[in-house]
């Protein structure tokens, strides 16, 4: 015959707690994990949405330009604009586009008015954008994206030379 064995309280205590504590701290850190993956996975979309809509701006503002309308790159401020003019009943006016404060702005003013990023629209988030443009017609820019990622971009004007 066999002798009985005693319990110990203690051990039949430590299993269910010790299993419920592994479990616990487990899901505990797959929630974790899942919140740096989702974070991970925000940052990289916001990224990429900023850059594509730094991109399809830069092509949509060119495409709008008309025949009245003049193109020009200039540098104001220390800061590269890309310049499209029209007067409207008679009095000229121009969209100047920039980087300032980490955006790519837009402004709409008299052609007389300095650039002032005060009451310039913000379009998204650039670091940079630096604007070129030949006697050809050929727009280019270089933006600079928070990332420290860039992207270089060409639009040829139709009918050439802007200005």
């Amino acid at each position: 015959m066999r002798p009985k064995r005693q319990d110990d309280p203690f051990l039949n205590l430590l299993l269910p707690v010790g299993l419920q504590s592994f479990f616990a701290l487990a899901a505990l850190l797959l929630c974790m994990a899942g919140g740096l993956l989702y974070r991970s996975v925000q940052q990289d979309a916001d990224a990429a949405g900023q850059r594509t809509t730094a991109e399809s701006y830069f092509f949509t503002r060119l495409q709008q330009v008309g025949a009245e309308d003049g193109v020009a790159v200039r540098r104001e401020d220390g800061k590269s604009v890309l310049v499209v003019s029209r007067s409207y009943e008679g009095v000229p006016y121009e969209t100047r586009v920039f980087a300032e404060d980490g955006a790519l702005k837009e402004c709409f003013v008299q052609a007389d008015q300095p650039l002032s990023g005060a009451g310039a629209g913000e379009i998204c988030a650039v670091e940079q954008a630096d604007f070129a443009m030949d006697d050809t017609g050929l727009v280019q820019v270089r933006f600079t994206y928070r990332d420290g990622s860039g992207s270089a971009l060409s639009y040829r004007l139709e009918g050439g030379a802007g200005e």
